[in-house]
């Protein structure tokens, strides 16, 4: 009788908990009440339980949010100054590029041995070195006056930055898995913030320029990286509670006769997971193994070579089509930047409703028609137009890789994988700002554009055609 009730909240019906031997007419009177009292008392709590996972750690997400608003408003303050601070050293598109891509450079290198440390060490130490990297990095950039005393400093801002995100990302997975069902509401809720970053940091930046001096957008990028660093330094390590919690779930079901088959396969998930970490599982083999992760790695690929092209090419094709100067730019990406606010929560809520390809497969069409259009404008009023359609795909598709990302990430292994999601963007935006600046200092700005819009459309197409989603039931047993 007591094996019987304590298996009986564990997803059997009572009936199937009694040995054959014994029924309730066949129990006695006394027996039968309190047979019934343990098993309602037994469900009671495992409603309580699955209410308890199911609760949005809101103080954890505020905190950790609110960080990354402080430092994405840190690299606004920079995108308005970068022509000018690349002519002052004597460089032209090809010489932002190199600004932006520096960094990325660095990352490329660092980036899977800082993931497998986060999912061996921890998020949060990541997260407070990293920022402390980029503080200091910011600041050696604004103070370098020359362009071989700028380089160092950008390679360890790329340091910094790799550090930082691999923390922060996998906190972020952490801290959505446990409400698997309203991650992509979370993830789009992590993107406004950043927008809201974009929108002001921008104008900000252009303002302390224009009266400053163009250094003073680095400096005042050092000092939002401070801030962030304090903001991570209050939050709690999730690494060690996502272990417990595992853990207690391979115990909890080695107590139950019938489930001793689960808890071994647990147990041997958890081993395969530890040996991904060692290095045996390399990101080829990832990339390999599974359609949806290539996938969604392209996409990623072709989402951060469309920033590039906005942050190396429309700065110089503004200037040209119109004359803009730097308070103008400014304000056109902050404008930009503000569709996130309507896009990063309503993609959100549609990837969680409708499924994760229903918002990166529009988006990707709206990013790549957005880019096409734009090769081909020849006013301020075309450009802006075809940035609006660029904008509104960009502030939907995040929420949406991500997730799908978080959705396909084996056990022991979320900051390995998203760190190969990462690895994607970083060589894009090694190979981007570059390519794309000398495409189109030394043909034209249109077939730089192009470019990036035929990669977008591609890797959309084979997102639409090859990543299949995780059920919405798996993601509640993940």
């Amino acid at each position: 009788l007591r094996r019987a009730t304590a298996s009986s909240g564990r997803g059997r019906l009572a009936s199937q908990c009694i040995p054959r031997r014994y029924s309730f007419a066949r129990l006695p009177r006394v027996k039968r009440r309190v047979f019934r009292s343990q098993i309602a008392l037994n469900s009671t709590n495992n409603t309580n339980d699955s209410k308890e996972n199911e609760r949005i750690p809101w103080k954890e997400v505020s905190v950790l949010v609110t960080s990354q608003f402080i430092v994405n408003s840190g690299f606004g303050f920079v995108i308005p100054v970068l022509p000018s601070f690349a002519a002052e050293l004597g460089m032209g598109p090809s010489g932002v590029g190199i600004i932006l891509s520096s960094p990325a450079m660095v990352r490329i290198l660092v980036n899977q041995p800082l993931g497998r440390a986060a999912d061996r060490w921890g998020r949060r130490p990541l997260m407070v070195a990293g920022t402390l990297i980029m503080a200091a990095s910011s600041v050696g950039t604004g103070m370098a006056t020359t362009f071989s005393t700028m380089v160092p400093f950008r390679l360890l801002m790329g340091i910094g930055t790799a550090a930082s995100t691999a923390g922060s990302q996998a906190y972020m997975a952490d801290l959505t898995d446990r409400v698997p069902t309203h991650r992509a509401k979370l993830l789009g809720l992590q993107q406004t913030a950043i927008t809201a970053a974009f929108v002001g940091g921008p104008v900000l930046g252009g303002f302390l320029t224009h009266h400053l001096g163009i250094r003073m957008g680095f400096f005042a990028s050092g000092i939002a990286a401070a801030a962030c660093c304090v903001g991570y330094s209050m939050l709690k390590e999730t690494l060690q509670l996502t272990k417990k919690a595992r853990k207690s779930d391979r115990d909890s079901a080695a107590t139950s006769p019938g489930d001793a088959e689960a808890s071994n396969t647990a147990a041997s998930s958890h081993e395969d997971g530890k040996r991904n970490n060692s290095g045996r599982h390399s990101w080829f083999r990832l990339l390999q193994g599974s359609s949806s992760i290539s996938a969604v790695t392209g996409v990623n690929f072709s989402l951060y070579l469309g920033y590039a092209c906005m942050l190396t090419v429309l700065p110089m094709y503004a200037k040209e089509l119109w004359g803009a100067n730097e308070f103008e730019i400014g304000m056109i990406f902050s404008g930009v930047s503000a569709l996130g606010f309507i896009g990063g929560p309503l993609a959100g809520w549609a990837a969680d409703r409708f499924g994760r390809k229903a918002v990166v497969v529009p988006s990707a069409l709206f990013i790549a028609s957005g880019a096409g259009l734009m090769s081909m404008v020849d006013s301020k009023a075309a450009f802006l137009a075809a940035l609006f359609v660029w904008g509104v795909g960009n502030s939907m598709i995040t929420p949406g890789i991500t997730a799908f990302a978080v959705d396909h990430a084996p056990e022991d292994q979320k900051g390995n994988l998203l760190s190969l999601t990462r690895q994607a963007g970083d060589l894009a935006f090694l190979v981007g700002p570059v390519g794309l600046g000398a495409l189109a200092e030394y043909t034209s700005y249109s077939h730089s554009l192009t470019l990036t819009s035929a990669v977008m459309l591609a890797t959309g197409s084979f997102f639409w055609l090859k990543a299949k989603e995780v059920p919405k039931a798996a993601l509640k047993r993940k």
